[in-house]
């Protein structure tokens, strides 16, 4: 049997097996810091890591909301305390691509989704409650449609945005990035070609004030190859 440890300092809250047209086979995870991990379902590799949904603690259940609604996939979640939700597939941690609401006043102990996808079951705690709630994916499409795509919905959860000095910091450091991997002292021209070798991504970390492990610098650069490597053959990123 295959054993691998999913963590070096998170604690794993949530599992989920899925096969999509985009991954494969993979499973999902949650831990205690609000992330979801992607992992190949044969290797057990790292593909991905992305922001979870931040309300009312970490997620302790997942499910695959059967697909009767159109193309989209959703995963759907709860939290210990009062909150169950919704995420659109291929999570990639856009903010305005998650939803979640209060279920129940205190501790939720169970959820499930109904066969045809129209509707979720939460079970409560000291409420003595279960609810049977209807889905409805317009609001949720409607959140999707309002949020920016590319960089922007992400922009926005730094400090004070694309127009912010966190930002601009950010693309100062990119650029010399680029210098300092064409050679520092060098006298030729140098090339701003938009790309930095994958490499330079821990000193990008550090940079900005991010000082991660080795364990985290491997996941990177894991998940970084695997991204691009159709497009550089996984040796250089963009911004």
């Amino acid at each position: 049997k295959l054993r691998k440890p999913l963590e070096q300092m998170a604690i794993p809250t949530a599992c989920l097996w899925h096969t999509s047209s985009l991954f494969g086979d993979y499973v999902i995870t949650a831990n205690d810091q609000f992330k979801f991990k992607l992992w190949d379902g044969k290797t057990f590799q790292l593909r991905r890591t992305v922001l979870a949904p931040c309300s009312s603690g970490p997620i302790l259940q997942m499910s695959i909301l059967p697909q009767v609604h159109g193309s989209t996939e959703y995963l759907v979640y709860r939290t210990e305390r009062k909150v169950v939700g919704l995420s659109a597939l291929p999570l990639d941690g856009n903010p305005y691509r998650t939803m979640g609401m209060i279920a129940h006043p205190g501790k939720l102990t169970d959820m499930t989704c109904s066969h045809d996808g129209q509707f979720i079951l939460t079970a409560g705690g000291a409420d003595l409650t279960v609810n049977l709630w209807a889905v409805d994916l317009i609001p949720m499409r409607a959140r999707e449609s309002l949020g920016k795509t590319g960089i922007d919905p992400f922009a926005a959860l730094i400090e004070g945005g694309k127009n912010g000095a966190v930002f601009e910091e950010m693309i100062d450091f990119f650029y010399y990035a680029q210098l300092r991997s064409q050679g520092e002292e060098s006298t030729g021209a140098h090339q701003i070609a938009g790309t930095i070798p994958i490499s330079a991504i821990p000193d990008l970390m550090r940079a900005v004030g991010f000082y991660p492990t080795d364990w985290e610098i491997a996941d990177m650069k894991r998940e970084l190859e695997a991204d691009f490597r159709q497009q550089n053959g996984g040796t250089y990123i963009t911004f």
